[in-house]
């Protein structure tokens, strides 16, 4: 790998972006309880123990996103699956 390809990757700036007011985040099991309600054939079993136990120092929090293989057949039909569900929660 060229050394200048990650040249930045020490790099830190500070930002004037920041999480909506109200916004928590939530603990991976959480995440995978809230998914359950979206998607609830979706097998998160094996999650939480591909967790890591400790995440980065700079990291505010876990994020659990599956796979979009898991959630439909085609990445077009996860998408609009995902844009579906997302109008709904638009719409409470």
């Amino acid at each position: 790998m060229p050394s200048d390809r990650l040249q930045y990757a020490d790099e830190r700036v500070a930002s004037s972006f920041g999480y909506s007011a109200g916004f928590h985040p939530r603990s991976p099991t959480k995440q995978v309880e809230g998914l359950h309600e979206l998607f609830p054939k979706l097998d998160a079993s094996h999650v939480i123990e591909l967790v890591p136990a400790q995440r980065h120092t700079e990291s505010e929090f876990t994020a659990i996103i599956p796979k979009w293989q898991r959630v439909a057949k085609t990445y077009g039909e996860a998408v609009m699956l995902v844009v579906a569900l997302l109008e709904k929660l638009d719409t409470v």
